[in-house]
């Protein structure tokens, strides 16, 4: 029984009571679908959320717990399931745990666009769907190249289980590649250029420091760093020098660098830090030097390298890690003889300076180092030589120069002792240490009274005549031998060329020429003046100095033809010839005959304008003239160097 004032919390009961009564039938309808009967329509306004697992690639083995709102709704889930649950309209919350053997981290993971981040909001009766995609991140394994110094410029081939997947990388350079999940050898190899024999390999990161084993975890990146440490060592250039104080100045190298410029004898380049390995050493010509001078040679003696050898400028030698290694480059300075010639007595000649050595002091195959002239035309060097040797001098005496019209004396001591380790020296021997400059004089005394003779070649025309001639002279009956240093031209002027031949024995000669290159003598006549006026040979009393003049004048050539008609059967001859006014006639070689092509004769003639083809001899017949002659008379103008023809035809008279 209520009284009246309690009217007011009698009607707040009634709607707490109302509420909950509402509150129980809703989550009725929730737990147990259908439970509550009404109206049709009230059947399909359900709100619901399927929840859908897909996974890439496809057949992805992880189980995932896939959960609305915190709470876990399908434990386990596989590739490819889904749920299904009826909810309030509002927002929820869709997501998801790892399963079992599963770890997320290997997952990207992606909401379809109906709950982006895991958010889906839903109204009455709305059913909507959330796929969690989950892909599968690649399994990798990143190999770094790493060194000290940072700078350094070896190249290497980056391997995974002995398969190279990066060739010739540079430090700071790595590589990712996919492999499968599980243990994997990292390592690398020397690319060409390098060797690795000059680092310390250190690795790091994922993979172990002494079997260099890295484990790929599935879908996750590991790395492994290799470092190389270059190892290094020292290399010193030292100069050297015989004499001791030579003047030199060598630019010492190391690897293709001056690490010294003009350094002196007894300088280096100190110790250079250069990197284990093999490196070249050299060097070139300092400020006022020339390296030609000298004889080098190289020592690289160390506890590690032994004796290398080099070529004039350069060398290598290997440096072993933390070794020093010196290279003493040796210069030896070549000591010069220069030889003199002095005349007595008036004598003129010409000499071939010999120089022998030890193996052959008698000068047996001695070298020919120069000609020595009388009068003096200078000395013969300075010579640049071996030093520590005894050196053994001669001369030939150069034809025509006659061997017996003299003597020879030598001076080879004048600036040093005439012996070598207590053996007197001869005369013509000189001893030669390494920087020495010594000098020799040889002395021709002439014994006989001679002669000399100049021999000149005149060409007529000389102006850019290219022929050439080898002058020759023959003493008495002996055969001619060439005269001069070779073939003379026929000068620039109408002066033409000389040799000269000196210190002749008084006599009778011969002189003569042959032709070099493409001269043919016989398209030249030849006169001799001066002392062989008229003929070539001639006679030289003691002390002549006279000239003998060979002027070559230039011929014309001519070819005659003989044409008969008829020829078949014919016997004639015919003698070819030419004629000029108040001179005697030059017949044309032999008699020609009568042939089907007809006869001709080719001769050199000298130049003149008043020549006429004529013939004689044949038969009662009519002649004409044809080719480079006159038609009328057979007249032909001939000039030096000219090659002309002439046809004589001949045709029997009522032919």
């Amino acid at each position: 029984m209520f009284h009246r004032g309690d009217d007011s919390r009698r009607s707040a009961l009634l709607k707490r009571s109302l509420a909950a009564l509402q509150a129980v039938v809703l989550l009725a309808s929730v737990l147990v679908p259908g439970l509550i009967a009404g109206p049709a329509s009230a059947a399909t306004s359900a709100t619901t959320i399927t929840v859908a697992k897909v996974c890439v690639p496809s057949t992805d083995t992880g189980t995932f717990d896939l959960r609305l709102d915190t709470v876990t709704k399908l434990a386990a889930a596989r590739c490819g399931s889904s749920f299904k649950v009826p909810v309030t309209p509002g927002t929820h919350t869709v997501g998801e745990t790892a399963g079992t053997n599963t770890d997320l981290a290997t997952y990207t993971s992606t909401f379809s666009t109906s709950c982006p981040g895991g958010s889906i909001s839903l109204t009455a009766g709305q059913n909507k769907t959330c796929t969690i995609t989950n892909t599968r991140k690649p399994t990798t394994i990143t190999v770094s190249k790493v060194c000290v110094p940072s700078g350094d410029t070896g190249r290497f081939n980056l391997q995974i289980d002995t398969v190279t997947v990066l060739a010739g990388a540079r430090c700071g350079s790595s590589r990712t590649v996919s492999v499968s999940p599980g243990p994997h050898t990292v390592g690398e190899t020397a690319y060409p250029g390098t060797s690795l024999a000059g680092y310390v390999a250190t690795y790091s990161g994922d993979c172990t420091a002494d079997t260099h084993i890295v484990t790929a975890v599935s879908g996750q990146n590991v790395t492994c760093t290799i470092t190389n440490t270059r190892q290094t060592g020292t290399l010193t250039v030292r100069k050297v020098c015989v004499p001791v104080d030579d003047p030199g100045k060598f630019n010492l190298r190391i690897d293709g660098v001056v690490r010294t410029t003009d350094a002196t004898c007894g300088q280096s380049t100190g110790a250079i830090t250069v990197p284990a390995g093999t490196h070249t050493f050299g060097e070139t010509a300092g400020t006022g030097t020339s390296l030609a001078n000298y004889v080098a040679t190289y020592d690289c003696s160390t506890p590690t390298a032994p004796t290398i050898g080099g070529s004039l400028t350069s060398g290598s030698v290997s440096i072993a890690p933390q070794a020093d290694v010196t290279c003493t480059i040796t210069n030896k300075r070549k000591p010069t003889l220069t030889v003199y010639k002095e005349c007595v007595g008036g004598l003129v000649g010409k000499w071939d300076l010999l120089v022998g050595t030890v193996q052959n002091p008698d000068l047996t195959n001695a070298r020919d180092v120069g000609h020595l002239y009388c009068p003096d035309a200078g000395p013969v060097g300075p010579l640049a030589l071996l030093g520590d040797t005894t050196y053994y001098l001669g001369e030939d005496a150069d034809y025509p120069t006659d061997p017996t019209g003299y003597t020879a004396t030598y001076d080879c001591n004048l600036q040093g002792a005439p012996t070598v380790g207590g053996i007197l020296l001869p005369s013509n021997a000189v001893h030669l240490a390494w920087g020495d400059v010594r000098t020799c004089t040889v002395t021709n005394t002439k014994t006989v009274q001679t002669a000399t003779l100049t021999v000149t070649k005149v060409c007529d025309p000389y102006a850019d005549n290219p022929d050439t001639f080898q002058l020759t002279l023959a003493a008495g009956v002996s055969e001619p031998v060439n005269i001069g240093d070779g073939p003379v031209g026929c000068g620039t002027d109408a002066s033409g060329t000389s040799v000269l031949v000196v210190d002749l024995a008084p006599g009778e000669y011969t002189v003569g020429e042959t032709a070099t290159g493409k001269t043919n003598l016989d398209s030249y006549a030849a006169t001799y003046s001066g002392i062989c006026d008229g003929s070539a040979t001639f006679t030289l009393a003691a002390d002549d100095n006279v000239t003998c003049t060979i002027t070559n004048t230039k011929l014309a050539r001519i070819t005659v033809t003989k044409i008969c008609d008829p020829w078949d059967g014919n016997t004639d001859t015919f003698q070819l010839r030419l004629d000029r006014p108040n001179q005697s006639s030059i017949n044309l070689g032999e008699p020609v005959g009568c042939a089907e092509v007809g006869e001709w004769r080719t001769a050199y003639v000298p130049p003149a304008t008043d020549y006429y083809v004529s013939e004689t001899g044949g038969g009662n017949y009519t002649s004409s003239f044809s080719g480079d002659c006159s038609e009328a008379d057979g007249a032909i103008s001939l000039a030096a160097g000219d090659d002309k023809t002439c046809t004589i035809t001949n045709t029997a008279s009522g032919g």
